[in-house]
């Protein structure tokens, strides 16, 4: 399993926005940047990595309990139809393995390119300052606001969100300027 540590993760990061933005990474002495919209962008980075760990965490597992569900069934007496359906649940956990792997990186692509992502209902998946516009089970869009805005459960209200999409902000300089 690859790990993604808070420094690397850190350092990706102050990679990729010395690169994007004209501006230097100042931080104050907690560690957090002085730029508002730079320390937006950072919390939303870490949600990324954060939310790559916990992915990358339940591939291991799923790989973990295929190779147990192969030991398993190689051990025993089994007859062709126990290991069709052993075999059978392996080959469901690889396919779940590749499809929550796809389904992250097709994500962070939507995320990186600001288009729509699906949303099912549930806990908030991004931080709460994230900028983001939502679209509503009726057809109707509010935003940009920040996420915290708006509640990201299932309700059966026509307000419920079924999708949104991350503003990214313009990072300023020391003077709050664009």
């Amino acid at each position: 399993m690859n790990k993604l540590t808070a420094e690397k993760c850190r350092e990706q990061f102050e990679e990729w926005a010395s690169t994007e933005f004209d501006t230097r990474l100042i931080k104050f002495h907690d560690g957090e940047y002085k730029s508002q919209a730079l320390h937006r962008m950072w919390l939303s980075w870490q949600d990324s990595c954060n939310a790559l760990q916990i992915l990358e965490q339940q591939d291991y597992e799923k790989s973990i309990i295929a190779g147990q569900l192969e030991a398993v069934r190689d051990s025993l007496s089994l007859t062709p139809q126990q290991d069709a359906i052993i075999r059978c649940a392996i080959d469901r956990l690889n396919v779940l393995t590749l499809m929550t792997l796809e389904l992250s990186q097709s994500l962070i692509k939507q995320q990186d390119r600001g288009e729509w992502i699906a949303w099912g209902g549930g806990e908030r998946p991004i931080h709460e300052d994230t900028t983001v516009k939502v679209m509503f089970s009726d057809g109707g869009k509010d935003g940009p606001g920040p996420s915290y805005l708006w509640g990201w459960e299932r309700t059966g209200h026509s307000q419920d969100i079924i999708a949104y999409r991350i503003i990214p902000e313009r990072a300023t300089n020391q003077n709050g300027e664009q």
